[in-house]
């Protein structure tokens, strides 16, 4: 298996139907502006998944799961993150 597909296989983010009431996540809409390339990449992206792997994300769970790998993999922003003052999403392993 090649590139990020490994991401899918390893750690499939659950639908809610497939996580228990105690373990589901609140999940809000956001809007961004982003650059109509990057659009088109994430839009394409599941299908490139699904070619993999057999598995086949939402774009939704494209964005999400691109978002938590940057911000798992920056160690200064987590450094950062530890010295901030908590929110109700931060203690859930979240950030606003």
């Amino acid at each position: 298996m090649q590139g990020a597909c490994q991401l899918w296989t390893d750690n499939r983010l659950h639908s809610s139907s497939d996580t228990p009431a105690a373990e589901r996540i609140e999940r809000k809409n956001h809007s961004s502006n982003i650059d109509v390339r990057v659009i088109e990449r994430v839009k394409r992206y599941p299908d490139y998944v699904f070619e993999m792997t057999g598995i086949k994300p939402s774009p939704d769970e494209v964005v999400e799961k691109a978002l938590d790998q940057t911000f798992e993999s920056d160690p200064g922003y987590k450094a950062w993150l530890a010295k901030q003052k908590p929110t109700a999403a931060a203690s859930d392993g979240a950030a606003d």
